[in-house]
């Protein structure tokens, strides 16, 4: 239950942070992402208890969720690299070559899978999942190798959104491998599963519930230290 109210009680919170901050047309889809997750976890928890509603409410409204958070990174990861043009096109490339990497191989352990017809569609529903979280963990993994070799900062709230997702996700994955070798029972497989998801709220809140430190402009410039005004100008402008 803590798992379950730690992120209705934050992702609010970080919604609020970021319409007040003016950062909805910066990060929409984190935006809708947020609200969109938290709206659906508060009316699972009212309920919990009618289990075929339940079960219709979350299997309908998952894949959203996945899709959504897959678009954050797509947002957030051209939010970073659009200032690098020779990184543009290589960053598209990138993400849509992991996008058909992860659905192969999902598609790839589907058919090769052994289960009931039945079960189809739950096992389809894992592998959009799975797929989902290897985008992830793969767009981190290139967001570091950036952060490495281009100066980029994880000072940024678009370097917190993608560290929450792709560290959340890495655990996932884990999870889901020890899962089919019976490593794990299934009540703390689901455990687990929301605790790398609490990780991922609570890096997101680091980000942007702290209160956010204003940048005064300078009460003058030099007049002859050019490169020193673009560096003033520069801190001024991306605080």
């Amino acid at each position: 239950m803590a798992f379950w109210i730690v992120p209705l009680c934050l992702q609010p919170l970080i919604a609020i942070a970021i319409a007040t901050r003016r950062q909805v047309r910066t990060f929409p889809l984190f935006f809708v992402y947020t609200l969109f997750v938290s709206t659906r976890d508060l009316a699972l928890l009212f309920i919990k208890h009618n289990m075929r509603i339940y079960s219709w409410v979350y299997f309908l409204s998952e894949p959203l969720a996945i899709a959504l958070g897959v678009a954050v990174i797509y947002e957030v990861s051209w939010h970073q690299i659009r200032s690098y043009s020779p990184l543009r096109s290589l960053g598209i490339r990138v993400f849509w070559a992991t996008l058909g990497l992860a659905l192969l191989a999902g598609t790839t352990m589907l058919k090769t899978s052994e289960f009931g017809q039945e079960k189809l569609w739950i096992e389809s529903f894992f592998l959009l999942e799975r797929s989902a979280r290897f985008i992830q963990v793969e767009i981190l993994i290139v967001f570091i190798l950036f952060i490495s070799h281009l100066g980029l900062t994880w000072k940024h709230y678009s370097a917190g959104i993608v560290a929450g997702f792709g560290i959340a996700a890495g655990l996932q994955l884990a999870l889901y491998q020890l899962r089919p070798m019976k490593a794990i029972a299934d009540a703390d497989f689901y455990l687990l599963m929301s605790a790398a998801y609490n990780i991922a709220v609570l890096i997101w809140a680091t980000y942007f519930l702290p209160p956010r430190r204003e940048t005064q402009p300078p009460s003058e410039l030099p007049k002859t230290d050019l490169p020193r005004w673009d560096e003033i100008l520069r801190r001024y402008l991306n605080p």
